[in-house]
């Protein structure tokens, strides 16, 4: 994979500012620029592969952050979404929390994806991960952990 941006200047003429504390006359130029990301692949080529290394949970102030840590092992970029399910003992669904769309995880990088789950009651309960790597790939993790009155 190859990756690369396409930057497009806006043609207008720049815009001059003057910053707020400039005694010596100081401007600045300002040109609008868009940037459109480029992603080349070789055809047949393409490894999406990817797993979950971690599940770590952390209390915080009015709940609990459940990060869940994805390695990229494929060789393209991939661009994760997927859920959090926290289970109570019995295996039954207490909440279904989704992750969103993940910005992209580049081949050999892992990104460690936070997930807001509000106040749990005191107890033990398991939080199972399932992330889309691609339209036909999913990957799934479970780690139990405790919540504290």
């Amino acid at each position: 994979e190859y990756a690369c941006a396409v930057l497009f200047d806006e043609k207008k003429r720049p815009r001059e500012i003057t910053p707020n504390n400039s005694a010596d006359g100081v401007k600045i130029l300002l040109t609008p620029r868009f940037s459109i990301p480029v992603y080349i692949f070789i055809k047949d080529t393409e490894e999406i592969s990817a797993g979950i290394q971690e599940i770590s949970v952390q209390p915080r102030q009015g709940g609990t952050t459940i990060n869940v840590t994805l390695q990229n092992t494929g060789n393209v970029h991939i661009r994760p979404m997927g859920t959090v399910l926290i289970l109570n003992l019995e295996g039954e669904i207490v909440k279904n929390i989704p992750m969103g769309k993940s910005l992209p995880v580049f081949p050999g990088y892992k990104e460690t994806i936070p997930v807001m789950c509000p106040n749990l009651p005191a107890g033990s309960y398991s939080a199972v991960a399932t992330i889309e790597i691609s339209k036909d790939k999913i990957v799934q993790k479970k780690t139990a952990f405790h919540t504290q009155p």
